[in-house]
């Protein structure tokens, strides 16, 4: 009863929480923060390789891959990954 009341909540509390903007550059940030290879990452999220490997390289925009990395992952990394690129992008300029 308590693993179906959990499962309840995380599913409102993902349904609540605003999507975040992933960008290509975002994608690649964060399945590496994973150590994840592409194959692993598609896995972990449950996307096709192909999705992944268009998607990094800025040659698909589709919603497909946002809406699933925003599923899967937790909004805490994707709100410290997006402070990291913040940071590195500063720097360079």
């Amino acid at each position: 009863m308590n693993e179906l009341l959990n499962d309840s909540l995380t599913v409102s509390l993902n349904e609540a929480t605003p999507k975040k903007d992933i960008t290509p550059q975002l994608c690649r940030l964060i399945r590496n923060l994973y150590e994840d290879s592409r194959p692993q990452f598609s896995n972990r999220i449950g996307v096709s390789l192909s999705v992944i490997q268009k998607y990094e390289n800025s040659k698909r925009d589709s919603a497909l891959l946002p809406n699933r990395i925003n599923e899967q992952i937790p909004t805490q990394l994707i709100d410290k990954a997006n402070e990291l690129i913040e940071v590195f992008n500063a720097i360079e300029s």
